[in-house]
């Protein structure tokens, strides 16, 4: 059997894929053991170890699989149980980490534009994400023209300045 994750974005979670585990012999099916070859892929609930499933019955194991790393990944689900025919069964994993990606756009303005010397100026500063996927940890650096000098900030964005680079983290 082979269960595909298809492509998951780096360090998010799957969709949850579902084993189902079905006793159809006429006694009571034991599992001693299940696990993943791989931390990537996790069993996150249904049937454990120790657990028995009476004849003609099935339980499902939830997986996700949450790749650390771009690329194809695999592991293995390995089953064990009391059953004399079967006793190990290998269920194959598999799926692909691609990146996280955005795509933002940074737009300025000043106000008033133009500006005499000496009046305050407001520069506004947007930032867009337009996706695919949500951006943290964007570290924004504005530099102020020569003869601008830094006052204040507006938006409690815990801002810094230094040498006329105005930097916060979104």
């Amino acid at each position: 059997a082979t269960v595909d994750f298809g492509d998951v974005l780096v360090g998010t979670p799957s969709a949850t894929k579902v084993v189902t585990v079905s006793n159809n012999g006429t006694a009571n099916l034991v599992i001693n053991t299940l696990g993943t070859s791989n931390a990537q892929f996790q069993i996150t609930g249904g049937i454990a170890a120790g657990d028995t499933l009476a004849p003609g019955t099935s339980a499902n194991i939830s997986l996700v699989f949450t790749p650390s790393s771009q690329g194809l990944k695999t592991a293995t689900l390995t089953i064990t149980s009391n059953d004399a025919d079967e006793g190990t069964t290998v269920v194959n994993l598999y799926g692909t980490g691609i990146p996280v990606t955005t795509d933002l756009n940074i737009s300025i303005t000043d106000s008033p534009d133009p500006a005499k010397y000496g009046q305050d100026i407001t520069y506004t500063i947007t930032v867009t994400n337009q996706g695919p996927q949500n951006a943290t940890g964007v570290q924004v650096n504005a530099l102020l023209p020569a003869y601008v000098k830094f006052i204040s900030v507006s938006d409690p964005i815990n801002a810094s300045e230094s040498s006329g680079n105005v930097s916060w983290t979104i």
